[in-house]
Parts: C-alpha cells; sequence; structure tokens
C-alpha cells in the first residue's frame, strides 16, 4: 500500500495528459502492485495489505544512510498578517534564523534519518507532530497527551525518525491543538523520493485562518477568524508565484487551519497528482480544489501568460477583516512584468480592499530555494558527462536557477555564494573549462564584495565629528557589505555634553553609498548593554519582518536588501519606540548612484534633526517642540565651520530630513537651485527651485553651480527651525 513513490520521472507531463485523454489505465508503483490499475478488487487489497510495509521499524536496505540534522527554536514574535496589521504569534525558527509564520520548510529524502533539535524560548509548553510520518515510534510521535513528552519552557527536545513516506508532509505543536495550532506553529515537512525532478519549479503554499482579537490566555475561547492567509500572509502581502509561459510548476498544498477550502484558479486549470503524500491511481484535471484541515494536495501547472488569481472560491476568506479582495488569494504570473496597460484597457480600481497580481509592488516567488538547489545539483551531475553543446546550456540554466535565489557565482572559482547563507552545499556546474565550450565569461563578472565600506570606530566616549563631504563611490560589485554597531556616546549639543545613541560612535551614522542594483548587506552588533536596536533602510523594498527586529544587548545580525532605485535615502534605528530612538541620534543617509554616475565637483550630505532634552520621553517627543534643531548633529556647526567650494564648480547636495516632527524648507539664501530631485531619483528632476519642502523620512538631492566668491546662508525656512540651529553657510572661494 505504500505506494507514494510514484514516478514524476516514468510519467512526463504530456504523458499523464495523453493518458487522461485516453482514459488508459496508469501504472506508477515503486514495487510490484496492482493497486495503482484502473481496476482492482477488495481481496487485492487485503493480500496486499498483509504484505506491505505499514509503519514500523524501517529496513536496513531502505536507509541512505544519511542524516539530516535541523537545529530549531520556538519564540513568540509579532507577526505581520499585511502593512499594519499585526497579530501575536507562537512561531518555529532555525538556528541563527528569526522564527516565522509558517515555520521554515524541512527537506529530506527518503531513508534518510532525521533528527530535529527543538529549544523552546518561550513560556508555554509545545511540542512538534510530524504530520502524515509513519515511521515514528510513540516517543518521537510529538502528541503529549498521548506520545511523546512535553518540552516546557527553557527545555529542548530532539525527534529522531527514519523517513520512508515520500511526499507533501507538514509538522505543527501538538499541545492544546486548537490553540497553539492557531497561533502560527506549523510549516512544511517535505521528503522527496529518489528520483530527479522533471518539473520545472516547485512552491510550498500552506493556506490557514487567523484570529487577531484571540486572547491566547483563554484557550477555551471560539476563535472568530477576520484574516485568511497564505504562508502567513494576506491578501497583496502574498507574494505571486512566478511560473513563466510553458514551465511546469509542481506546488504542494497544505491546510494548516480549521476551516475547509475551495482553492480556484483563473486562466488555466491544473492536474492533480497526490493527496497526503500518496501518489493518485488517476491524476484528474481540475481548476478547483477543496482541501480540508490537515489535507495536503500536489498538483502541476502549466505557466501561461499574463497575471492569474488563485483564491478561496468561499469569497469570505478573501477579504481582510472583512474587506474585500484581500484574505487567502494568490497569483500566478508568466512573467515578472505585468503585461496590463492601463492606457488601453480599462484602468482597473479597487473598489474596497487593495489590488494586487499587476501592481508594482507585489513581491515575487520564484519557488522553493532548497528545490532549486536539488536542481543545480542535478545539473551539475549531468555537467560532468555532458557535450560541449549541453555543458552550455546546462551552466545557463544554473546561472537562471542561481540568481533567482540570491546567489552570486565566481566565475574563477565555480563556487556560489548565498545571501542568506549556503542552506546546502551545491557543486556548481564548473567554469574552468569554460574557454572550450563556448560560454561568454564578459556576463559573468565575479562578485566584488567590500568589506568595511563603513569603518567602525573602536573609541568608547565621545561621539566621532560626522563627515559631511559625501563618501567616494564604492568599488562596482554586486555585494556591499556594511559593519555598524549601536553603542552610546556623548555628543556636545548647545553647549552641554550629553548621552546620545549612535551607528559607530557618529551622529548622524556615516553615510553608505552604493550603486544601484547592489545587493547591501548589513552586519548589526549592539553593543549597548542597556537596550536594543534594530534597522530600516528606506533605500530597501521589505516586509517588517526582514528589518524592524529588535536585536538584543550583545547581539549581532545581518539584514539584507536590493538597492533597485537611486538617489539618497534615510535609515534609521528600528527598535521600539521608533520615535525615541530616531530623536537620540540613531539616523543616517544611503546614497545609491544610478548607473554611469559620474560625481560632481563637490558634495556634501546634510541630515537635519531635531534634539529634545536629555530627559525627554515620549510626550516630550509627540509634542514636538525641540530644543535644538541641527544640521549633521551639531546646532549651528556650519556657521563657524562653513562647507566650502570654489567659484564656478558643480556643487551637489545630499539633504536627509531624519525628523523626527518637522518638516524642513531646504533653502540657500541668494541662490536658487539649478535642479532638485525627489528622494534624489534622477527621473523625479525640477528646475529652477528656490526652496524645497522634504518630510520628515523624505529625502531630495539639489545641484548647484557654485556662484561667485562669498558667504551664502543655507537654512530651513521654517523660520523657527533655523532659529533653533537649522543653518549653515556655503562658503564660495576663487
Amino acid at each position: 500500500m505504500n505506494n507514494r513513490k510514484g514516478s514524476v520521472k516514468v510519467i512526463s507531463f504530456i504523458t499523464i495528459c495523453m493518458m487522461l485523454l485516453s482514459l488508459s489505465p496508469v501504472y506508477a508503483a515503486s514495487s510490484p502492485s496492482s493497486l495503482l490499475e484502473a481496476d482492482w478488487e477488495i481481496d487485492q487489497l487485503v493480500e496486499e495489505m498483509r504484505d506491505t510495509w505499514l509503519g514500523s521499524t524501517i529496513k536496513k536496505e531502505e536507509m541512505t544512510g544519511k542524516v539530516v540534522e535541523f537545529n530549531m527554536h520556538i519564540d513568540e514574535i509579532e507577526h505581520e498578517l499585511i502593512d499594519g496589521t499585526t497579530a501575536v504569534a507562537w512561531a518555529f525558527g532555525l538556528e541563527g534564523q528569526p522564527a516565522t509564520v509558517p515555520g521554515p520548510t524541512l527537506r529530506a529524502r527518503e531513508g534518510d534519518l532525521v533528527k530535529i533539535h527543538l529549544q523552546n524560548n518561550t513560556t508555554q509548553p509545545h511540542s512538534l507532530h510530524s504530520h502524515g510520518i509513519t515511521s515514528l515510534d510513540e516517543l518521537n510521535d510529538g502528541v503529549p497527551h498521548v506520545t511523546g513528552a512535553y518540552i516546557m519552557p527553557g527545555d529542548s527536545f530532539t525527534y529522531e525518525f527514519v523517513v520512508k513516506e515520500a511526499g507533501t508532509h507538514w509538522y505543527h505543536c501538538h499541545v492544546q491543538t486548537s490553540l497553539h495550532q492557531d497561533m502560527g506553529m506549523y510549516g512544511a515537512l517535505i521528503i522527496e523520493d529518489t528520483e530527479e525532478p522533471t518539473w520545472d519549479k516547485e512552491f510550498v503554499n500552506i493556506v490557514d485562518e487567523w484570529d487577531t482579537l484571540r486572547d491566547p490566555s483563554d484557550a477555551a475561547a471560539k476563535p472568530e477568524y477576520n484574516y485568511f492567509v497564505v504562508n502567513g500572509k494576506a491578501g497583496s502581502a502574498v507574494p505571486d508565484m512566478l511560473v513563466e509561459k510553458d514551465e511546469i510548476a509542481r506546488v504542494r498544498l497544505i491546510n494548516a487551519g480549521f476551516e475547509s477550502h475551495s482553492l480556484h484558479l483563473h486562466g488555466t486549470h491544473f492536474l492533480v497528482t497526490h493527496k497526503d503524500g500518496y501518489l493518485l491511481p488517476r491524476p484528474y484535471n481540475a481548476d478547483t480544489i477543496n482541501i480540508a484541515p490537515g489535507e495536503t494536495y500536489d498538483v502541476f501547472v502549466k505557466g501561461r501568460e499574463g497575471t492569474w488569481p488563485w483564491h478561496d472560491h468561499n469569497s469570505l476568506a478573501v477579504t481582510n477583516d472583512g474587506v474585500y479582495p484581500g484574505g487567502m488569494i494568490m497569483h500566478m504570473r508568466g512573467s515578472g512584468e505585468d503585461p496590463f496597460d492601463p492606457d488601453r484597457e480599462v484602468v482597473r480600481l479597487p473598489i474596497e480592499g487593495e489590488i494586487h497580481g499587476h501592481s508594482d509592488h507585489a513581491n515575487l516567488s520564484v519557488g522553493d530555494p532548497a528545490f532549486i538547489l536539488r536542481k543545480m545539483e542535478i545539473n551539475s551531475g549531468k555537467w560532468k558527462s555532458a557535450s560541449a553543446k549541453e555543458r552550455k546550456a546546462l551552466h545557463a540554466a544554473n546561472q537562471k536557477l542561481g540568481t533567482s535565489i540570491g546567489g552570486i557565482y565566481n566565475v574563477k572559482t565555480g563556487d556560489w555564494i548565498y545571501s542568506t547563507g549556503n542552506p546546502t552545499v551545491i557543486p556548481a556546474v564548473p567554469e574552468a573549462e569554460a574557454p572550450s565550450i563556448g560560454i561568454e565569461l564578459g556576463a559573468m563578472k565575479a562578485p566584488v564584495i567590500i568589506k568595511n565600506a563603513v569603518e567602525v570606530d573602536a573609541k568608547v566616549g565621545n561621539a566621532v565629528a560626522f563627515d559631511a563631504t559625501a563618501p567616494a563611490q564604492s568599488v562596482k560589485g554586486n555585494i556591499v557589505e556594511v559593519d555598524l554597531e549601536a553603542k552610546k556616546a556623548m555628543l556636545e549639543v548647545n553647549g552641554e555634553l550629553r548621552e546620545v545613541w549612535t551607528f559607530n560612535g557618529s551622529v548622524p551614522a556615516p553615510t553608505i553609498r552604493v550603486h544601484q542594483g547592489d545587493t547591501v548587506r548589513i552586519n548589526l552588533t549592539n553593543k549597548d548593554k542597556d537596550m536594543s536596536h534594530g534597522l530600516d533602510f528606506h533605500a530597501g523594498q521589505m516586509d517588517m519582518g526582514t528589518f524592524h527586529q529588535a536585536i538584543e544587548p550583545g547581539a549581532q545580525m545581518t539584514f539584507e536588501f536590493k538597492a533597485n532605485y537611486p538617489g539618497v535615502f534615510y535609515f534609521h534605528c528600528s527598535a521600539d519606540p521608533v520615535i525615541g530612538h530616531i530623536a537620540n541620534g540613531m539616523f543616517g543617509a544611503v546614497i545609491v548612484d544610478p548607473p554611469g554616475y559620474e560625481p560632481k565637483d563637490k558634495e556634501y550630505v546634510i541630515i537635519q534633526n531635531e534634539w529634545y532634552g536629555e530627559d525627554a520621553g515620549m510626550d516630550e517627543w509627540i509634542e514636538g517642540a525641540p530644543v535644538a534643531v541641527a544640521f549633521n548633529g551639531i546646532p549651528s556647526q556650519y556657521m563657524d565651520k562653513p562647507l566650502t567650494a570654489k567659484a564656478g564648480e558643480d556643487i551637489r547636495f545630499y539633504f536627509v530630513n531624519a525628523g523626527i516632527n518637522d518638516f524642513s524648507a531646504w533653502h540657500i539664501i541668494g541662490q536658487i537651485f539649478d535642479t532638485v530631485y525627489l528622494d534624489g531619483n534622477p527621473d523625479n528632476g525640477l528646475e529652477g527651485v528656490q526652496t524645497q519642502l522634504v518630510p520628515p523620512g523624505g529625502a531630495i538631492i539639489t545641484d548647484l553651480k557654485a556662484p561667485e566668491a562669498g558667504d551664502y546662508l543655507m537654512l530651513t525656512h521654517q523660520m523657527n527651525e533655523a532659529m533653533r540651529g537649522g543653518l549653515g553657510l556655503l562658503r564660495i572661494v576663487e
């Protein structure tokens, strides 16, 4: 009866379609069996059940000998369902990574020995039940009131089992299941068979419901679900699935919730091939599939151009707190671009909820990274015995696969570097023999990793003086790596030495400069022994779960984003309360140079901020009555130490308003800016501007041809702020 291992290799996608059309029997068994034939009888079933493995100890000959270990932890987190909507969650995470909803996807192969080391960092008892795995003994089943044991707060436990059941499975906490599972304690458990995948992409989608008002201390309360999620996200926060035209994708569907859902795909259909990890006796076409709590299905779908919704056909589940559209809605895209033309067609506008699927901000998913790594591994193996023509194609395929999950290929060593750390060692398709197989090397430059693009000042004591001169351009490369330290320092403000909170001992933080398209990797170490700190980079586009994480004293974390847009951007501490961390000095600027940009003769960075009393708290910060305003941390400092340029030089100002509350009216008395670029984007140019309004958290670039010799007053034309220190001199010399 254990006919899970079907034959995705033996039966191709096209063959399956032909079988469906001809209604011929489908034979796909890993051992001699009649149960996958179109016709079978009860006596055959009983006979096979007597001889077929159904649980119990795995035979040695069925083991791979490979041990797959996962070091995991359980934490209480604030989980964001969609922008602005969060809920308390209990969640699983991998060592060195934050806990998430859903938990990390765990992958092993049929016959592997799996070890899951689980540490409970919460105040509640928990467990981990591997749903659908029948090779468990009672101790490792993870159902404490029947089998296994509770993992008490602060304790850990190791689950061990050999996996026999190739297929789509999942895991979840089985303590007060109706509560703990509802709080986000679940994840996918994928057991691969020993055959090579012939499909192109693979997605894992877990559906669930959420009651954002549920009190976790009241386990008996009946939930009233108001958000419906896919992989922990609702509505427009669910990433689109990129399945290009004619690609074949395997989509693993899991229902980790407590309601049934009717998932419907527009514009095409899918082939249903597996249920609960078992290969179906006969695959079937469908555009809607009903998935009950605890069920899993595998479906295969062929990509086509356009953007197509895939949603629960129960419209209530396609709402966010009752507002349609939202909730349990995915989209399939045939390309990364949206073919919809609003100038040619009727404009699509949301009447109630957020529009999605065609919007520029929508995130794209290229599939499960672990599956992509396996495809690369297979290609690497084939490369060794392939012809020159085949090698070129395999190399090109691996370039596409590797870069799709953030990989950087080193042409000299043949190694891949992944931005999130390589989860498994994958041999690259060798490049050493590239000249002999005709691969053009020009398009595959080795990455330049710039270590310590911002130098860390090791001194403890007074703050380091901020250099208003814009830093030199970084070396062009794929990755720019920056080390930041959160620490306290002493800074003189209005004649009084006060404690400030800093990045690298400087207020503002040292300016970071990169190229458009670079991946920016920030290593933040919290050297403040008293409080947590974090980061928010306006130059990056990512959910708050990526940044906005509290880094505890003594801890270190790496953040990463891609600089997609050129310009000048604000960054600041994101730890709670954000308003207080900014008010005490934790902010800076990121310059992203567009392709081909040539620096001006003189370039300066000016960051305006407000200072409040050293003992100020939330009331004073919200009230918004600063005791001083500063350009680059020190009120009026450029009155005594003017910024300089020579007459006729081209000057560029990178101006950022760090707030926390007031707008800035950036102006130079006696001058008119030749060009102003909103957010610094070269596409956002304004000419002949006398004064430019900059909101808190906003930024601009202003260009000016240096006038004749003399002193010119730079200030915010919001005069009360200028009188508090928001001014300085630009000195032009012959």
